[in-house]
C-alpha cells in the first residue's frame, strides 16, 4: 500500500509535468499515430500482392499490429524513460542519493516516470483491436480473453525485465545507450509475423531473445493456435526473466562505487 501511494504520487508529479508541455505531448501523440499509420501502410502494401504471408491474413496481421504498438505504448508509458535513466544515474553520480532514501532502488528507478503521451496513444491500436472484434474478423470469448491480457501482460513484463537488465550493465559499461537502442531494434521486429523466422531463426526470436513470444503469442491466443505449453513457457519465462533482472540489478548494486568516493 505504501508503494501503491508513493507510486500514485508520482503519477500525479508527472501528469502537471506533462500538461507544463502540452505542445510536446501533442506531437509525441501525433508521432505514435505516425508510426502506427506507416507500419498499417506497409502491410496492407504487402497484401496487394498476396492473400496471406505463411497462413496470416491481413486482419490477424493488423491484429498483430495492434497487440504490438499496445504492449509497446505500456514499455514506453510506464518504464522506457526510467531504465533509459540507469545509465545516467550511474554515470552522474545521481544513483547515490536513491540509494540513502527509504525506498526500493528497483522501484524508484524504473517506475518514477510515467508518460501520459504513450498512455493516451493506447487509444489507438484499442480502436483497430475493437474494429476487428466488432466486424467479426476476430473472436473474443471469456476464456480467450482473458488468455490473451495474460499473455500481454507478460509480453509486457519481458520487455520490462530484458530493458533493465540491459541497462544494469550502466555499472560496468559507461556508455550503455547503444545497447538499449540494440535491444530496441532487435524488439521492433516483435510486430512481425512469427511465421516469417524460419528454422534457426525462429528458435533464435523465441528462446534467445523472446520477441516472437512478446507480441506473436498473444494473437495466436486469438487465433486458438497457440498450445497450453506455450502458455505455460510464456508464464514461466516472463516470471524467470523478471527474478533473474531482480538478482542482477541488486548484484550491481552491491558492486557499485559510489561516484563521488
Amino acid at each position: 500500500m505504501r508503494y501503491l501511494k508513493l507510486w500514485v504520487f508520482f503519477l500525479k508529479n508527472c501528469l502537471l509535468r506533462e500538461m507544463e508541455f502540452r505542445g510536446n505531448f501533442v506531437i509525441e501523440i501525433g508521432g505514435n499515430l505516425l508510426r502506427l499509420g506507416i507500419t498499417i501502410l506497409f502491410f496492407q502494401v504487402i497484401f496487394l500482392h498476396t492473400p496471406t504471408i505463411g497462413g496470416w491474413d491481413i486482419h490477424i496481421t493488423l491484429l498483430l499490429v495492434a497487440v504490438n504498438q499496445l504492449i509497446n505504448n505500456l514499455y514506453n508509458a510506464f518504464f522506457r524513460a526510467n531504465i533509459y535513466q540507469i545509465s545516467e544515474y550511474v554515470r552522474e553520480g545521481t544513483l547515490d542519493f536513491i540509494l540513502v532514501k527509504p525506498i526500493d532502488p528497483q522501484f524508484f528507478t524504473t517506475l518514477r516516470y510515467v508518460s501520459f503521451s504513450a498512455l493516451f496513444s493506447l487509444v489507438f491500436p484499442l480502436l483497430i483491436i475493437f474494429y476487428l472484434a466488432t466486424a467479426g474478423k476476430i473472436t473474443f470469448s471469456l476464456p480467450i480473453f482473458s488468455l490473451f491480457l495474460l499473455l500481454l501482460l507478460c509480453g509486457v513484463a519481458i520487455r520490462y525485465a530484458i530493458g533493465v537488465a540491459v541497462m544494469t550493465l550502466s555499472f560496468w559499461v559507461t556508455e550503455a545507450y547503444a545497447l538499449h537502442g540494440l535491444y530496441s531494434e532487435f524488439f521492433s521486429l516483435s510486430g512481425y509475423p512469427a511465421v516469417i523466422f524460419r528454422g534457426g531463426w525462429q528458435f533464435f526470436f523465441t528462446f534467445i531473445i523472446p520477441i516472437i513470444v512478446v507480441a506473436n503469442f498473444p494473437v495466436m491466443a486469438v487465433t486458438q493456435v497457440l498450445s497450453p505449453a506455450a502458455v505455460l513457457f510464456a508464464v514461466g519465462l516472463s516470471a524467470l526473466l523478471l527474478l533473474i533482472t531482480r538478482k542482477f540489478f541488486h548484484f550491481a548494486l552491491r558492486n557499485y562505487c559510489s561516484a563521488s568516493s
